[in-house]
């Protein structure tokens, strides 16, 4: 089952899920009338929808949803939308659009992706997470935005620990020729299981000599379509994805160790002491040896 997978995948990746950074970017409430979502469109953000009252469809990817209060919906940036509202019953809800991403280029969501419609007390709990969330919001309380991302990250881990009985099944399923991706034609959907176990074995084997190659093996993907993919859902090419998870564990060893810089370097996989300085220089402006002696000061200064 898909969010059985997501939930494996999650334990797999806990590491980068403990640098997730969340940004609210809107949040309101209000009746929805007349047409909702007029146009199929692929959304820009991760959104956060608690209806309140009213009818209508939300149409998400191939998933159509009958809209009923104490609906909750988390749609992942890039999900394809459409949606109406009931002409008699108009739609009340709680809308949030943020941003969720971990080690600052990953989409939280988007690869790790939680129901995308609740019920019951999962719902509930993140109807009241959600009232608080847009207090906060139009507040100008010291320490607000503080408030709002804790917010957000208690809404995504209610959803993410959501039991099944919770879960909202869709109402129909449409084929891939009802379901238009915009700018993408018909393509079919991308294999998230697949680059998170790529990702994985990056999190979890950064040090041993990994190539694109032993990358798109575990994917089960031909090398020259994971490397497309793996940029696409990411954002930047698998082997850049490596060396930039290697020089970010490096910087934990130089801070927090006294390793040798080439013992440093071997442990995140260079086994070249000379090109991995080369790398950290090019990630941070300085030399391995350097940072160490900066973050040293830095500690050793007055608390």
């Amino acid at each position: 089952m898909a969010h059985t997978n997501s939930k494996t995948a999650l334990a797999d990746l806990d590491t980068l899920l403990a640098e997730a950074s969340l940004t609210c970017e809107h949040a309101s409430e209000g009746y929805v009338r007349g047409t909702w979502v007029p146009v199929t469109q692929r959304t820009h953000c991760d959104k956060l929808y608690v209806v309140h009252a009213g009818k209508g469809v939300a149409r998400l990817n191939e998933l159509d949803f009958h809209i009923r209060s104490g609906d909750v919906f988390l749609i992942p940036a890039g999900t394809v939308q459409q949606g109406d509202t009931d002409a008699q019953d108009p739609m009340q809800k709680i809308w949030v659009h943020f941003q969720a991403s971990t080690t600052q280029t990953l989409q939280l969501m988007s690869l790790f992706p939680p129901p995308l419609c609740l019920q019951g007390q999962s719902a509930r709990t993140i109807g009241v997470l959600a009232r608080e969330l847009l207090s906060e919001w139009n507040s100008t309380a010291v320490a607000r935005q503080l408030a709002i991302k804790s917010l957000l990250m208690r809404i995504l881990l209610t959803a993410y620990r959501a039991p099944q009985r919770d879960w909202r099944k869709a109402d129909a399923v449409r084929s891939s020729e009802q379901s238009v991706l915009i700018d993408e034609g018909t393509a079919p959907r991308l294999p998230l299981d697949r680059i998170r176990a790529a990702l994985a074995l990056i999190n979890r084997s950064f040090g041993d000599a990994l190539s694109l190659s032993d990358l798109a093996e575990c994917a089960h993907l031909h090398p020259t379509y994971f490397n497309q993919v793996f940029k696409r859902i990411v954002g930047m090419p698998p082997m850049k994805f490596l060396e930039q998870q290697r020089l970010r564990r490096a910087k934990e060893l130089l801070s927090q160790s006294a390793l040798p810089v080439a013992d440093v370097a071997t442990r995140v996989g260079y086994q070249d002491p000379y090109y991995f300085s080369r790398a950290f220089r090019r990630l941070t402006g300085r030399a391995p040896s350097a940072y160490r002696e900066e973050i040293q000061k830095l500690s050793s200064g007055p608390h």
